[in-house]
């Protein structure tokens, strides 16, 4: 099997490569913070939250746009495929990602067809 892969052994004890892998995949999931969406609004104001990014399923972007907003959120990026109703105050672009990946999909096949 690749080293690469996190193998364990049949004593469970982990590879000298496998524990390199762990320790790496513990600093980058320490390295955010995860809280609970019920705290958002407290953590937005605590931490003088200004820019946020909403990539929820289309029935909570709303929801969520309003929570940010409540938090003292003043811009925010929006992947999620509707648009949100936000105050005049409030800047906000919108991302399609299906438009962005057919860009570059398009991109990417002529590039091959001019090689």
């Amino acid at each position: 099997m690749d080293s690469r892969n996190l193998v364990v052994d049949d004593d469970e004890e982990l590879q000298p490569a496998d524990q390199d892998l762990m320790r790496l995949m513990f600093y980058a999931h320490n390295a955010v913070d995860l809280d609970p969406m019920h705290t958002l609004t407290d953590t937005g104001r605590q931490q003088n939250i200004r820019l946020a990014a909403i990539a929820v399923p289309a029935e909570a972007s709303q929801q969520v746009a309003d929570m940010l907003i409540d938090s003292g959120v003043e811009g925010i990026l929006n992947f999620a495929p509707v648009m949100l109703s936000l105050p005049d105050t409030i800047q906000a672009v919108g991302v399609d990602l299906a438009m962005e990946l057919e860009q570059l999909a398009f991109t990417v096949v002529n590039n091959r067809k001019n090689d």
